[in-house]
């Protein structure tokens, strides 16, 4: 069913009868059209117990589901489609069908589709990103229960390239069909294909995602047969399925071209699951982890600090799923004086940084990582679409207890002798421009963009200044490799910084390698923490920004005022928020916007507080039907106006603090998170007794504190409000 969406034409959601809807409920709602997947750490017997309760109280139905009986005929000839809407950046589409994600030939396909757009070595990259005809190249050979597609997809910035680059990606194509792949390209492949597998299997919530889209194509055991097949497969069983359906006849890329004779490609009936699953064997389960209950006290009680150079390091050692560990690195640099000139370039230092060492090519890093079923990313502000104000880089590591030090080792190559190679910036910057040039019609992005402006209205010479659109476009182009490589040279140390390790680690294995990276690393500028208080002369202010051509209008409003988050009306004003919009579903403005109204699917608010200055802001978002713009603003300002002034009752209070304190549980449950909550509490010199006290703080708040808060805080009056959506077609209708 590739040729609708899932959902629906907008049509079809606005004008569907209410018993098509009860119907198809009724039909396929049912217990035996359910598959329950339960993952994590949990008593099996009070689990069981629970799904007999709720789910084995519903009657097996009657009815009898129906099974597809048709098949994808094959296709005859090459097709083409274009579509013109408006827009910044062009794409060029190419699909070919495939088998079923249980065939055999699914792996092949996926390790193909892998060599074509890995960076940096995929064939499509090489030709197409490399080359500057795109900006960025995917390709993808997803499994699904009936026979798919293989996707490729470029973007190009340079609409006149685009025929241009519809022909590379065919003679690219062409080339593996004719001359199949090496060894090396399958191997590197088939190594980041498993390693992404390994590392989301230690993801309780990922891998019971995995299990339930197998479980969707047959059968939960193609998870695991499918890893056996990838394992196996070779350069010969590429070049095979290239050849097999990587033909022109079973391409569609848009044009009709005829052909003296049918080119038939027969796509194989999908499997016998049954039949391939029946007798498999599983392996070696991966290790479970202990039962760590993540309280501020349990968490407090197991941490460790310690300093290296000017970096505060944090310590929680624990076992994990699949001994997996979580490392987190923040550096600070620079000051508002020094960093003035070079903010946009550090937009692209923290991923220039990735593209090689002095030991290592962006490739050779790539695949040392794979080899040791790693992950290391980086992170940094500054320049682009408001991505902050510069002077921090983080580094973040996904790892195995074993694996570990190998990869601080690569960081540290990273951290200490980059390559900043010259080519890799210009990639770099082709990408950063070509998502800047379409976000310039985007509703959401320039919404946020004047909210953001609206309230920092600063000059443009002041490092707090937030662009537009057009000026970050401006300000990107400007910047040079040469900026980039100053800043780093001249910035980049251990004077200043967090790092937090959370999992199953050995301290006595990593930390002598982590103090040789950080050691005598001294920085030329002297590092200063930019201050963000809230700009004196904010006043309230609406705004319609009118993007032609686009579905959904956004809605954006946000205001200013000075609170830190060791306040003692912070507890009361986060369970405020969480009550008018934090909880999107469980909210006031989800009951009323998007529950009682029907204006809006997406709808709530935010509240984000420093912890360092005093600067809180409260936002509120929603995206609608340009139609119904007005009606969103009503309502949103109707029920900011009866919090303000009906207060709050018991049972909303009560509900609210239940559901954003097990939130804040759930958080911590996540290493990855946890990491991240370590290195912000060291930053503003906090420990885990911060957040012991707010949630006691959270746990006695009564109604009267929580309207109290908002009242003294929150004046609606100081709203900033920004519509944006093709509000012109809507008055036409």
């Amino acid at each position: 069913n590739y040729g609708k969406t899932t959902i629906g034409n907008r049509s079809d959601i606005e004008r569907v009868p209410i018993q098509n809807l009860q119907a198809f409920y009724k039909k396929h709602y049912q217990p035996d059209n359910v598959v329950l997947i339960v993952a994590g750490q949990f008593e099996d017997a009070k689990a069981l117990e629970l799904i007999q309760r709720y789910f084995g109280a519903i009657p097996r139905p009657e009815r009898k589901l129906d099974t597809t009986y048709t098949e994808e005929p094959p296709q005859d000839g090459e097709r083409e489609v274009t579509l013109r809407r408006v827009g910044d950046v062009g794409a060029v589409g190419m699909a070919y069908h495939i088998a079923a994600g249980s065939h055999e030939d699914s792996a092949a396909l996926q390790v193909l589709a892998n060599i074509l757009d890995s960076q940096p070595s995929g064939r499509l990259y090489k030709a197409l990103v490399e080359t500057k005809k795109a900006t960025s190249v995917s390709a993808n050979a997803d499994g699904t229960h009936d026979p798919g597609l293989l996707l490729i997809q470029a973007e190009v910035l340079d609409a006149e390239k685009l025929d241009d680059v519809r022909q590379t990606v065919i003679e690219v194509v062409d080339k593996v069909v004719q001359e199949g792949v090496s060894a090396e390209e399958v191997n590197r492949a088939r190594q980041q294909i498993l390693k992404a597998r390994a590392l989301a299997a230690t993801d309780t919530s990922r891998l019971a995602v995995s299990l339930s889209n197998w479980v969707a194509q047959g059968d939960w055991r193609l998870y695991f047969l499918h890893r056996d097949r990838i394992e196996k497969v070779t350069a010969d069983d590429v070049k095979r399925v290239a050849s097999s359906y990587l033909q022109r006849n079973n391409r569609t890329v848009g044009l009709f071209i005829p052909t003296e004779k049918p080119q038939r490609i027969a796509i194989p009936s999908r499997p016998d699951v049954k039949a391939l699953v029946g007798n498999y064997k599983g392996r070696e389960a991966i290790a479970a982890g202990e039962a760590f209950e993540a309280t501020p006290e349990n968490i407090e009680s197991r941490v460790t600090r310690q300093a290296l150079e000017g970096i505060k390091v944090t310590l929680l050692p624990k076992k994990t799923r699949g001994a997996e560990v979580q490392l987190l690195l923040t550096l600070r640099y620079g000051n508002e004086q020094d960093l003035r000139e070079l903010e946009d370039a550090a937009a692209f230092l923290p991923q220039l940084m990735l593209r090689g060492t002095k030991q290592l090519s962006y490739q050779q890093l790539r695949d040392e990582l794979d080899r040791l079923e790693a992950t290391l990313s980086a992170s940094g502000g500054g320049g682009g679409l408001g991505t902050g104000v510069p002077g921090e880089i983080s580094f973040s590591i996904q790892a195995k207890r074993d694996t570990l030090p190998a990869v601080i080792a690569i960081l540290k190559q990273v951290l200490r002798e980059p390559a900043l190679p010259a080519d890799e910036f210009e990639v770099l910057k082709r990408e950063e421009l070509a998502s800047l040039e379409q976000a310039k019609t985007e509703p959401t992005v320039l919404a946020s963009i004047m909210v953001s402006r609206q309230l920092a209205p600063y000059s443009k010479d002041n490092i707090r200044y937030v662009p537009t659109i057009e000026e970050s476009i401006d300000r990107s182009r400007a910047v040079t490799h040469d900026q980039v490589v100053q800043l780093y040279r001249d910035f980049l140390g251990a004077q200043a910084g967090e790092l937090a390790i959370v999992g199953d680690f050995e301290a006595d294995a990593c930390l002598p390698i982590l103090k040789e990276a950080l050691s005598s690393w001294a920085a030329k500028k002297r590092y200063e923490r930019i201050a963000m208080t809230v700009p004196e002369g904010l006043t309230a202010s609406q705004h319609t920004i009118v993007t032609p051509d686009k579905a959904n209008a956004t809605y954006m409003a946000a205001m200013l005022f000075p609170l830190r988050d060791d306040d003692p009306d912070y507890a009361a004003l986060t369970i405020a928020n969480h009550i008018l919009g934090g909880a999107p579903l469980s909210s006031r403005l989800g009951e009323r916007v998007r529950q009682r109204d029907g204006l809006s699917y997406s709808v709530g608010s935010g509240l984000g507080v420093s912890s360092l200055d005093k600067r809180a802001t409260l936002r509120f978002y929603a995206i609608c039907n340009p139609q119904n713009i007005d009606r969103v603003k009503t309502a949103i300002q109707e029920e900011i106006q009866r919090l303000l002034r009906d207060g709050v009752a018991q049972d909303e209070v009560d509900q609210a603090k239940q559901g954003y304190l097990q939130a804040m549980k759930v958080r911590r449950t996540t290493d990855r998170a946890l990491a991240g909550l370590l290195t912000d509490l060291s930053h503003s010199d906090r420990t885990m007794e911060y957040y012991a006290k707010l949630e006691k703080d959270i746990a006695a708040l009564m109604p009267e504190q929580v309207l109290a808060a908002v009242k003294k805080h929150a004046d609606p009056e100081n709203l900033v409000i920004v519509t944006a959506g093709d509000f012109e077609a809507a008055a036409g209708e």
